[in-house]
């Protein structure tokens, strides 16, 4: 039985639920979690039922070899089929967006909702300066609601609820909108706003991955640094509080990201480095470390290797996605996880647009740096905001100077 596949609301259903299954979760978990797991369904209905079949869908099953064998060494397999749901959130959607044919017509659907989601976030600035508590806030035990801001500005989120996301998404969007060949309104507008989202996310993760981009992509590199010169000078002469306020903001997260050896963070890298030094090939098994499982089913890999929380023994995962693989599924598992997931840039690129490549490095890029220091690959909303577009972006004839239309069947 054959799904055609044609860009409509049915096609993009898995996006919208997740979507909305993002905005409801801050008022019920039960319900945001219940339209997550529903638009993954879905997107697995619409890949299993697509005449689009990846021919190279066969090193996935290889792949699945890993994760299984991480799944029978678990010390606990409710934990260890829960990790495992997780890995496939990247391929799903990979897969997903590798069934949608009209991709013309889904980069718009994309501009479309970046607008959206970029004017939600001036309607939530014009409610928070008049003084209301929004749906997503928090709420501590004696009333008072806050949410995350910097230098006492509420932080960009739109309809996705965290800024981390706001500003991911918008980096995407960005450099979609940059490469896409066409004059449209549609387009400009996305390019604009994505732009303003990126800096009022006041992620800097985001705002680290957006210069390297442009470093990268930008061909007048003496403009950008001009630019940000400029930019900094001025703060400098004319804001000194403002300036003083973000160098101090950068050196936080330096000292606690980079520098700083006392954090989760770097305590799950040095477990992560140990289990590498050791040769470990096949891992700890599925649930074992760093994800949410491991910390709801009490993994006792933490006391074997003398974990340190320091001083946040609450947190619900390590926060930092590649220990969570290599410890887990192994040296080599991990290392395929990874070569699968950027098999549309490993395979055939001679073939492929010069913009359409870049753009895909750009998403690769943002979604990997993001993962050093986030769950960002095991994330529904980065995963399916990100890597559904990897497929047909590479096939869209947008972004391309002669408009040429390339269909990538195997990449």
């Amino acid at each position: 039985m054959d799904l055609k596949i044609n860009i409509g609301a049915a096609n993009i259903l898995p996006l919208i639920l997740i979507i909305v299954g993002e905005c409801i979760t801050p008022v019920s978990n039960l319900v945001g979690v219940i339209f997550k797991n529903i638009s993954i369904l879905l997107a697995l209905v619409i890949i299993i039922f697509s005449k689009q079949k990846h021919s190279n869908v066969v090193l996935f099953y290889i792949l699945n070899i890993f994760l299984i064998t991480g799944v029978i060494i678990s010390f606990s397999l409710p934990a260890a089929l829960i990790s495992y749901y997780k890995y496939l959130f990247p391929f799903i959607f990979l897969y997903y967006g590798y069934t949608i044919k009209d991709s013309n017509k889904l980069i718009s659907v994309l501009f479309v909702f970046s607008i959206i989601n970029n004017l939600s976030q001036v309607g939530i600035y014009i409610l928070w300066l008049l003084g209301y508590s929004l749906w997503f806030f928090n709420v501590t035990d004696s009333g008072i609601a806050y949410s995350n801001s910097f230098m006492g500005v509420l932080r960009g989120t739109g309809l996705l609820v965290f800024f981390g996301a706001y500003g991911f998404f918008n980096l995407v969007v960005f450099f979609i909108a940059y490469f896409y060949n066409s004059n449209s309104k549609l387009r400009k507008w996305a390019l604009v706003l994505s732009l303003l989202g990126v800096i009022f996310s006041f992620s800097m993760k985001a705002y680290v991955v957006f210069i390297l981009l442009l470093i990268l992509f930008y061909k007048n590199r003496k403009i950008i640094f001009t630019t940000f010169l400029s930019i900094s000078i001025i703060l400098a002469l004319f804001f000194v509080s403002v300036f003083e306020e973000f160098s101090n903001q950068i050196m936080l997260r330096l000292m606690l990201y980079i520098v700083d050896g006392d954090s989760v963070r770097a305590e799950s890298y040095r477990v992560m480095f140990n289990e590498v030094a050791n040769l470990n090939f096949v891992g700890q098994g599925l649930g074992a470390f760093g994800g949410a499982e491991s910390r709801a089913f009490n993994s006792p890999f933490y006391n074997e290797v003398n974990f340190n929380w320091f001083s946040t023994p609450h947190l619900a995962t390590t926060d930092t996605y590649y220990p969570h693989l290599f410890v887990e599924v192994g040296l080599i598992g991990a290392i395929f996880y990874l070569m699968v997931l950027c098999l549309p840039l490993l395979t055939k690129i001679h073939l492929m647009k010069k913009n359409s490549v870049k753009v895909v490095c750009a998403i690769y890029i943002a979604i990997l740096f993001d993962s050093l220091w986030s769950f960002g690959l095991n994330n529904l909303i980065y995963a399916s905001l990100s890597l559904t577009f990897i497929y047909p972006i590479l096939r869209c004839k947008y972004f391309d100077n002669d408009k040429r239309d390339l269909y990538i069947q195997d990449s």
